[in-house]
């Protein structure tokens, strides 16, 4: 599973994205339906409550004073920073249901739910991108590549890469073109085994890569020769 792990928290970034962005707009259409069809007053703010929850957090509570027709009416909104007492602000009412009330904050936190999600789609959609061009690359290059074999030469710990704490293990490969002279090193995809006892006790000293024969560039080190001789990788 460790293999496939970037694809993973793609996939996973992209659904938490999802999900704010879908409740954010059904929210969103929602408020502002009613707002569209609402009628509109001033009400100031009289009062600001504070409590606790039980896990002893400090929350806020906005008691506002408007009139309807001549009849006043107390309701409790959403705090915000801007709130104090003796504000005015614009809210919207049902006429049918004059304590029916919001505000255009309601609007503003669903479009900020929105773009959270956002973030995290878009994260998760490019986790996501890489990965499959990724695996189109390597599909290529197995079916249509030149397969050259590359002396292992280092084998190193991927520090800028971590999960559970843990770093992978990559396998540098060094060839020679024989047709040009020039040195092509090479690395593998992370491994997350250190594979540096099975090569020794095995006696590999190369491994198969397949290369673009028109950019070399692009490249996937095989390590199947390795990971035969490990379970469940």
């Amino acid at each position: 599973m460790k293999k496939n792990v970037v694809l993973i928290l793609g996939i996973v970034f992209t659904a938490a994205g999802l999900i704010p962005i879908l409740i954010g707009v059904t929210f969103f259409l929602s408020h502002y339906n009613f707002i569209s069809n609402a009628a509109r007053t001033t009400a100031v703010v009289t009062d600001i409550k504070s409590y606790r929850d039980f896990d002893g957090d400090k929350h806020y509570e906005v008691v506002i004073k408007y009139s309807v027709e001549g009849e006043e009416y107390y309701e409790i909104i959403a705090h915000s920073p801007l709130m104090y007492v003796g504000r005015k602000i614009t809210v919207y009412y049902d006429p049918n249901k004059p304590r029916h009330v919001k505000t255009m904050g309601f609007v503003f936190d669903d479009l900020f739910l929105v773009g959270i999600g956002l973030v995290f789609f878009i994260i998760g959609i490019s986790f996501t991108a890489s990965q499959f061009k990724k695996f189109r690359l390597r599909k290529r290059l197995l079916e249509t590549g030149r397969t050259v074999y590359a002396d292992i030469s280092e084998i190193t710990l991927n520090t800028s890469y971590t999960v559970n704490s843990k770093h992978p293990y990559v396998i540098t490969c060094k060839w020679k073109d024989p047709d040009t002279g020039l040195f092509y090193f090479f690395t593998s995809d992370n491994i997350w085994f250190d594979p540096e006892p099975i090569i020794h006790e095995k006696g590999i000293t190369s491994l198969p890569v397949y290369i673009d024969p028109e950019n070399p560039k692009n490249y996937f080190v095989s390590v199947k020769d390795i990971e035969m001789f490990v379970a469940n990788v």
